[in-house]
């Protein structure tokens, strides 16, 4: 019976929250509706810098963020930037209140990667065939418990 009333309990607040549009897509949709709603940019790409204007693209190409006051010098095409700030327009674009850069995102990605080849090159050092498949080496478990 819990695991019903959960279940009922996730249908509808997925049905709740579903249609309703939040964000950079909402100030696509509707801008002077949605004119002074909230839009957090993490993450994204910096593609292109006309003045104050710069264009972030990731899953959305060149979403325009107007940004107030001074860029930072060494903001460059190609950095990663997360953006918070407002829905503005029309035309739909971000008024940015807090610009934050990422300098040190490459190096979590390389790292992150290293990691990952890491792993892959400990697989055989852990696992072995037995029993019709992979067991972790050294799990013999098996052999300890009584048969009678």
């Amino acid at each position: 019976m819990p695991l019903v009333a959960l279940g009922a309990l996730g249908l509808h607040a997925m049905e709740a929250v579903g249609g309703r549009v939040q964000g950079w897509a909402a100030c696509v949709a509707d801008p002077v509706a949605h004119a002074g709603i909230p839009v957090v940019l993490p993450l994204h790409d910096l593609t292109t810098r006309e003045g104050a204007t710069l264009g972030l693209s990731q899953s959305w190409r060149d979403i325009p963020v107007v940004v107030d006051g001074p860029l930072p010098a060494e903001l460059a095409v190609g950095d990663v930037v997360s953006v918070h700030g407002v829905c503005a327009g029309p035309p739909a674009r971000v008024a940015a209140t807090e610009l934050r850069t990422h300098p040190l995102r490459p190096w979590k990605e390389g790292l992150g990667v290293v990691g990952l080849a890491l792993w892959l090159l400990s697989l055989p050092w852990a696992l072995r065939r037995g029993d019709g498949g992979l067991v972790l080496r050294g799990d013999r478990t098996e052999a300890t418990w009584p048969t009678s």
